[in-house]
C-alpha cells in the first residue's frame, strides 16, 4: 500500500488472476464478499517485489517474453546478469537471453508477445541473420499465413 497524493493505493503483486476472478465469479452467482490480502511491508523495495513476479508466482506461468520483461527491469535497477540470475533462479545464460530477446527489434517483439513467434525461434532468426531478422521473420510470418498457420515454425525459417 501506498500514499499517492493523499490517497491510499494498494498494488496487487501476487493474485491478480484470483482478484479479477471475483467479479466474474459474483456474476456468474457466485457470493465472494471478501479476499484475503498479504500487505507488505513499505520498505519493500522495487527490486524485491519485481524478482516476486517470477519467484513468488503460482499461478499462470510467465511466458519467456514477460520474464524478459522482469529481467530488463532488474538490468534497469542497476543489477548485473549474475545477480538477476541469481535472483531469480535461473542460468546466466537464460537470462542473457532473455535480456537480448528484449533488445530485439520492436517488430520482432511483437510476434513473440502476440504469440506469432517462439521466443526461442526469434532467438535462433537474430543469431542466424542478425540485422537482417525482420525482413527474415516477415517473410516467414507471411508462409505460414499463406499455408493456414498462424505461428512461424522453424519449418517457415530459410
Amino acid at each position: 500500500m501506498a500514499n499517492v497524493d493523499g490517497k491510499y493505493v494498494v498494488y496487487i503483486t501476487d493474485g491478480y488472476s484470483r482478484f479479477r476472478a471475483v467479479p466474474r465469479a459474483n456474476a456468474r452467482g457466485a457470493n465472494v464478499t471478501t479476499v484475503p490480502m498479504v500487505f507488505k511491508s513499505a520498505a519493500t523495495s522495487l527490486e524485491d517485489l519485481t524478482v516476486a513476479l517470477v519467484t513468488s508466482n503460482e499461478g499462470k506461468p510467465l511466458t519467456p517474453f514477460e520474464k524478459g520483461i522482469v529481467c530488463k527491469r532488474l538490468e534497469g535497477y542497476g543489477m548485473e546478469i549474475e545477480e538477476i540470475a541469481e535472483r531469480l533462479k535461473m542460468s546466466k545464460l537464460y537470462v542473457g537471453q532473455l535480456l537480448k530477446l528484449m533488445g530485439a527489434p520492436l517488430k520482432i517483439r511483437k510476434m513473440v508477445q502476440d504469440g506469432q513467434l517462439s521466443a526461442e525461434n526469434a532467438l535462433a532468426a537474430i543469431k542466424r541473420h542478425a540485422g537482417d531478422a525482420v525482413n527474415v521473420l516477415e517473410k516467414a510470418q507471411e508462409q505460414a499465413v499463406a499455408s493456414g498457420k498462424t505461428r512461424i515454425t522453424p519449418r517457415n525459417l530459410p
